[in-house]
């Protein structure tokens, strides 16, 4: 009896120590089109440091459209671009641009929720961080009943800076808060004011006080924003705002 207890004890033992294989994750185009709608957020570096911000969306005949605002070098516009996208069994992926010929490269993380792409056509650095929207329809409730959001910023051109500090939503579509930082190594406080509007689509619109305008998009269900500046021209930078 000794003997059988011994072996029994002895083979759960080598059981609990053997290695646990996890299965590999497995993508496919069903990967992105059943999530739908991404953020689009670029950070370019070469030749010229820029910044663009705004959504695509994937659809399942393997083609991609969407909105994006921003620009290079202190310009801003606001370009649709489309194109094609092929994922792969190991969760790399190919993008492909309708206009220009160009071509990117990235991988999926996240269960699908985040993409990040490269471009693999020479003559430009930048890399692309696209983030799921999650919500099927927004309004401006979805930013005031989350209510306060941190705050940071980094500034591309025409010189690099980062602001960090919080931000807080109304009912009434009003917004204000408070900043601290600075770019080319300087540092302040100041406050931030102005309205929102958001529409369904999960895209938004903010006036700030000082005369600046910004547009984005709210991911993650509302517990991210991500904005950049639509005029005046002559600043390129990305705010993205967290909740808990």
């Amino acid at each position: 009896m000794k003997r059988i207890i011994f072996a029994l004890v002895s083979m759960l033992v080598l059981f609990l120590a053997a290695p646990v294989c996890r299965a590999q994750p497995v993508c496919s185009n069903a990967t992105l089109y059943n999530i739908g709608t991404y953020s689009w957020v670029e950070q370019v570096s070469y030749p010229t440091a820029g910044a663009w911000v705004g959504y695509v969306s994937f659809l399942s005949s393997g083609s991609w459209l969407g909105v994006i605002t921003g620009g290079t070098g202190g310009s801003l516009s606001s370009n649709n671009i489309s194109g094609t996208y092929s994922v792969n069994s190991n969760c790399t992926l190919a993008v492909n641009f309708a206009n220009g010929g160009v071509h990117t490269q990235g991988i999926i993380v996240s269960s699908g929720n985040e993409v990040f792409l490269d471009q693999a056509t020479p003559g430009a650095t930048y890399l692309v961080d696209l983030k799921g929207v999650g919500a099927t329809s927004c309004s401006n409730a979805t930013l005031y009943n989350i209510g306060n959001y941190g705050w940071a910023s980094e500034s591309f051109y025409p010189a690099i800076g980062i602001d960090v500090g919080y931000i807080s939503f109304t009912s009434s579509g009003t917004l204000a808060g408070v900043i601290y930082g600075g770019t080319t190594g300087s540092g302040s406080s100041y406050n931030i004011a102005g309205t929102y509007a958001v529409i369904s689509n999960c895209t938004l619109s903010v006036n700030f006080s000082g005369g600046s305008t910004a547009e984005g998009i709210i991911v993650s269900n509302g517990k991210e924003v991500i904005l950049t500046q639509s005029s005046p021209s002559g600043t390129n930078e990305i705010m993205d705002l967290k909740t808990e």
